[in-house]
C-alpha cells in the first residue's frame, strides 16, 4: 500500500466513532427562503444601483491563475497530502428574486479544498456560491485565513481559491474594515450621483471553483506543518479500483477519510447547476461538508467529491478529471469560465425498428433524431429537424445515445460534446432523406432563453408604476420552494423548461407583482404574466422593455442592429455534404459538397423586427400614432390582458411608490444608462 494511502487509512480508522453524518448535501437542494429582509431607502430616484466588479478581479487574482500555465515539478506524497486539503467556510447571501432590490439573511457552510498549483485551491463551486466572506484553514490548524474566489463555473461544480489575510491579525483587521467602511459610505454617496456601468463577466458553467490565499504563512505553514505542496491530477479510475475521499464532513472538525471503489462512469446531471456531464460513482460517503475534497489513488487526484443520491445509501458522485482539466484550460484561456459547449438540439433516441426503417436507415446505421434546434445556434444553419445524427467526431452514435467509452464500457454521447474546447470544430456526420451528409461545426456554450441558474450575480428587475418586471429564470422560480414545478404558475414552468431561444439576447420578461397605488388600481391580479408588447412593439428584452416605455423611438434606436452587422458577423462556418453515389451502396461511395454557413453565436443582434419601427399595430389591430404614444403606454400582456395608463401620472407615481415601499433603486444595475 502507497504511503499515503497507509496514512490516510489510518487517519480514518481514528474516525470511526465519528458523529453520524447528514444524508444529503443541502447547498444542493433550492430552498425557500423567509421573504423578509431589512430594506434601504433611496432619498433620489436618479440614483443608479451601483455595480461591484468581482473580488476576482485583481492583481494577485491574475498571478494565481497565471500558475495554471505551469505544471508543479513537485507533487504532495504521503502525509504531505493530508497539509495539501484545506476546511473552507463560507459567509453567503443569496438573491431574493420575489423583491430583486434585496438578498435574503446571511447564511454560513463549510466545505473543503485543496491545492492545485502554488497559490491556488480548487473546491466545488457549491461551496462557495453567492459568498460574501470565504475564510480556508489547514489541516491540524487553528489559524483561519482570508480567501478569495479567482474563478468559477457552477455547471461543473468547481471554484478557484486564493488565500488573501491572516485573520489572526485583529487589530490590522480592525482599522482595515474602518477605513474600508468609511470608503464604502463615500462610494455610496457618489453612487447616487453617477453612473456606474463597468461589468465583469463571470462563468457559470461547471460548479467547480479556484480559490487563492496571499497570506504567505498559510502556504509556507509553521505548527501546522511545512509548506503547502499541490497534489498530482491523474486520469479517470477504472471500475472497481478503490478511492479514498478525504474532506471535512458535518459532525466534527478534523479531517475525515472514507473509502469505497469505483461502481461506473456515466452522464448524470449536475444538481447544483441542473447540467448533465460526465461523473464517477463510488460507494464511499459524500456528505455535507465533503463537497470539493479530493478522490484519491493513492497519492494521485482521480476526481472531486461534490454530491450524492439522495434516499440512497453510500452512493456518491465525484467530478472526474477530463472535466476538471477542460475548466481549468478554460479560465487559464480566457480568464474565467465561458461554459461548456453545446449544439443546441433536442433528440430523441431511435431504439424503435419502425422509426429506423421509415427513416430510411440501413441495418449497419445508427444515431439519434433530431427533434428541435435553437435558432440562433450556427447547427441551425447547417443540420434540420428530422436530420439522423449518426456520427461525432468520427464516433459512431448507438440507437440509445451512447457512444463507445472504453473496454465494455459505454456513454452518452453529449459527454464527447461537453469536453470539447469553447471555439473549436467538431465534424457530425447526419442522415437526410437517404443520403449521408458531413458537416464541420463550430461549438460554443448555448446562450438559454430561460436560464437555468444566476449564481454571483443580481437579479435584473425594472419597476414602474408599481409594476415590477423581470425576465423569467429558475432561480425565479425556485422561490417557490422545492418542489416549485408543483408550486410555481404553470405557464411559467413549461416556459422554463421548453422554450427555445428565437432571437439573440430574448428574454421572456414577466410581470412579477404590482405594488399597489391608485396609478395602477385594477391590475392587481396580473401577477406572473408575460409582457409581449408595448405600444404595439414587441418586447425583446428587460431592457428593450425599459427604452418602450421611455418612448418608442429610443427604444427602435437602442435595439437597431449597427450599419453592416450582417457583413461582421462571427466567421463563416464551412460544411462539407457527403452524398452516397449509389442508393443501394453502403455510403462508401461519396460526393463532397461545399456548403458555407453564417454562425450564430449571439453576438450580432438583429433586433429590428422586436422594435417594429415608429408605426406599429398590435394585435388586434389598433393603430399607434405618435401623440397616442406620448400621452398613454399600453402594455399587452398573455391571456390578452392589458394595462393602460397616462404617462404624465404614470411617472409621477413612480417616484411616489419608490418612498412607499423603500425601494432603493428603480432598475438593477445592468440595465444602467
Amino acid at each position: 500500500m502507497p504511503a499515503c494511502a497507509a496514512v490516510l487509512q489510518q487517519h480514518r480508522q481514528q474516525q470511526q466513532h465519528a458523529r453520524p453524518q447528514a444524508p444529503q448535501l443541502p447547498s444542493l437542494v433550492p430552498q425557500l427562503r423567509q421573504l423578509s429582509a431589512s430594506r434601504h431607502i433611496c432619498n433620489s430616484t436618479a440614483a443608479k444601483a451601483p455595480v461591484i466588479k468581482p473580488k476576482w478581479d485583481t492583481e494577485t487574482a491574475r498571478r494565481a491563475l497565471a500558475s495554471l500555465a505551469e505544471e508543479p515539478t513537485e507533487f504532495a506524497r504521503g502525509v504531505e497530502v493530508l497539509d495539501s486539503i484545506v476546511k473552507v467556510y463560507t459567509v453567503y447571501s443569496r438573491p431574493d428574486y420575489f423583491l430583486p432590490w434585496q438578498n435574503h439573511p446571511k447564511r454560513e457552510s463549510t466545505g473543503t479544498g485543496f491545492v492545485i498549483r502554488d497559490r491556488l485551491l480548487l473546491t466545488n463551486a457549491h461551496v462557495v456560491a453567492d459568498q460574501t466572506y470565504v475564510t480556508v484553514k489547514r489541516h491540524g490548524s487553528g489559524t483561519k485565513y482570508r480567501a478569495d474566489v479567482v474563478g468559477v463555473g457552477h455547471d461543473v461544480d468547481l471554484a478557484l481559491l486564493t488565500v488573501e489575510e491572516n485573520d489572526t491579525n485583529l487589530c490590522a483587521a480592525a482599522a482595515a474594515a474602518a477605513v474600508l467602511l468609511l470608503l464604502l459610505l463615500l462610494l455610496l454617496l457618489l453612487s447616487y450621483f453617477t453612473d456606474v456601468v463597468d461589468v465583469v463577466g463571470v462563468g457559470h458553467d461547471v460548479d467547480l471553483a479556484l480559490l487563492t490565499v496571499e497570506d504567505e504563512a498559510f502556504w509556507e505553514g509553521s505548527e501546522e506543518g511545512g509548506p503547502m505542496k499541490p497534489l498530482q491530477l491523474g486520469d479517470v479510475p477504472q471500475l472497481q479500483e478503490q478511492v479514498l475521499v478525504v474532506g471535512y464532513p458535518t459532525g466534527g472538525d478534523n479531517t475525515s477519510i472514507t473509502s469505497g471503489v469505483v461502481s461506473r462512469v456515466e452522464v448524470t446531471q449536475y444538481v447544483h447547476a441542473a447540467s448533465h456531464l460526465m461523473a464517477i460513482q463510488i460507494d464511499a460517503a459524500i456528505n455535507p461538508g465533503n463537497s470539493g475534497g479530493p478522490a484519491l489513488r493513492g497519492d494521485v487526484v482521480v476526481g472531486v467529491a461534490f454530491q450524492n443520491l439522495p434516499h440512497a445509501d453510500n452512493i456518491g458522485y465525484i467530478i472526474p478529471l477530463p472535466v476538471v482539466r477542460r475548466f481549468l484550460s478554460e479560465v487559464m484561456l480566457y480568464g474565467h469560465y465561458r461554459g461548456f459547449c453545446s449544439l443546441g438540439i433536442v433528440f430523441q433516441t431511435m431504439d424503435n425498428p419502425h422509426l429506423r426503417r421509415a427513416l430510411g436507415m440501413a441495418a449497419h446505421q445508427s444515431g439519434v433524431m433530431i427533434n428541435r434546434i435553437q435558432p440562433t445556434t450556427s447547427t441551425a444553419q447547417v443540420l434540420r429537424k428530422g436530420d439522423v445524427l449518426m456520427e461525432f467526431d468520427g464516433v459512431a452514435i448507438a440507437n440509445d445515445g451512447t457512444v463507445h467509452f472504453r473496454a465494455r464500457e459505454r456513454i452518452f454521447f453529449t459527454s464527447l460534446i461537453t469536453l470539447k474546447p469553447t471555439g473549436s470544430t467538431a465534424r457530425v456526420k447526419v442522415l437526410r432523406g437517404g443520403s449521408v451528409l458531413e458537416y464541420d461545426l463550430q461549438l460554443d456554450p448555448l446562450q438559454t432563453l430561460v436560464p437555468v441558474h444566476k449564481y454571483d450575480q443580481l437579479p435584473s428587475y425594472f419597476i414602474y408604476a408599481g409594476l415590477v418586471f423581470v425576465p423569467l429564470s429558475q432561480p425565479y422560480l425556485h422561490e417557490y420552494g422545492d418542489d416549485w414545478m408543483s408550486n410555481s404558475p404553470r405557464r411559467l414552468v413549461d416556459k422554463a423548461l421548453n422554450s427555445l431561444m428565437a432571437k439573440p439576447d430574448q428574454q421572456i420578461i414577466v410581470l412579477s407583482q404590482v405594488l399597489v397605488d391608485d396609478i395602477n388600481t385594477g391590475y392587481q391580479q396580473f401577477q406572473n404574466l408575460q409582457v409581449l408588447r408595448v405600444n404595439g412593439v414587441e418586447v425583446l428584452n428587460l431592457a428593450h422593455l425599459k427604452q418602450l416605455i421611455r418612448g418608442p423611438a429610443a427604444a427602435a434606436a437602442a435595439v437597431e442592429p449597427p450599419p453592416d452587422a450582417a457583413a461582421a458577423a462571427a466567421p463563416a462556418v464551412e460544411a462539407a455534404a457527403v452524398v452516397p453515389g449509389d442508393s443501394s451502396s453502403n455510403g462508401s461511395s461519396t460526393v463532397t459538397v461545399k456548403i458555407t454557413v453564417g454562425s450564430s453565436n449571439g453576438s450580432s443582434s438583429s433586433s429590428s423586427e422586436a422594435a417594429a419601427g415608429s408605426s406599429s399595430s398590435s394585435s388586434n389591430g389598433e393603430l399607434f400614432n405618435s401623440e397616442w404614444n406620448d400621452k398613454y403606454i399600453r402594455l399587452e400582456l398573455e391571456d390578452d390582458r392589458v394595462i393602460i395608463m397616462e404617462r404624465a401620472a404614470a411617472d409621477a407615481a413612480t417616484e411616489r411608490l419608490q418612498r412607499r415601499y423603500r425601494v432603493p433603486y428603480l432598475s438593477s444595475a445592468d440595465l444602467a444608462d
